[in-house]
């Protein structure tokens, strides 16, 4: 009996796997800088860019390329189309750029917490994205120690 409970936990374990691995995540690359001043302050850059394949290029032109082209032709179909079309659109973009959010701010915490730079918690001097680029810039509510010195130099 043992055997089937564990052939079935095994099964549903690789199909659990197979499923997470399946969902198509793009390929990214964190840069923390550091830096501390004459003054003691400990400032950061925390960024993350967006790693444009070449399949997501693949997948776009095929894209392009499956689209039925404007020009020609009566438009006596659905003259909302347009309008419906940004706005899926726009919809789009907007749940695109909260999961991003959501992974940049996943990796920004595992980041802190990894480095320990910022012990006592920091301050947002300013944060965005600007295409493929997510930033933040912070520091730190503590001064810096010696050991912070010799580490993050």
């Amino acid at each position: 009996m043992l055997s089937k409970q564990s052939t079935l936990l095994l099964t549903l374990s690789l199909l659990t796997l197979s499923a997470c691995s399946a969902t198509k995540q793009p390929k990214m690359e964190e840069f923390f800088h550091t830096k501390i001043h004459a003054d003691g302050s400990k400032r950061f850059t925390f960024s993350l860019i967006v790693i444009q394949g070449q399949s997501d290029k693949k997948d776009k032109s095929q894209k392009r390329a499956n689209k039925p082209s404007k020009g020609s032709g009566n438009r006596e179909g659905n003259k909302n189309g347009d309008r419906e079309s940004k706005q899926d659109n726009s919809n789009k973009e907007s749940s695109k750029t909260a999961k991003m959010t959501e992974i940049f701010e996943e990796r920004f915490q595992e980041q802190m917490i990894k480095n320990q730079y910022c012990r006592e918690g920091y301050i947002t001097l300013d944060s965005g994205f600007s295409g493929a680029i997510y930033t933040l810039r912070g520091e730190c509510q503590e001064s810096a120690t010696v050991e912070d010195r010799k580490h993050f130099l």
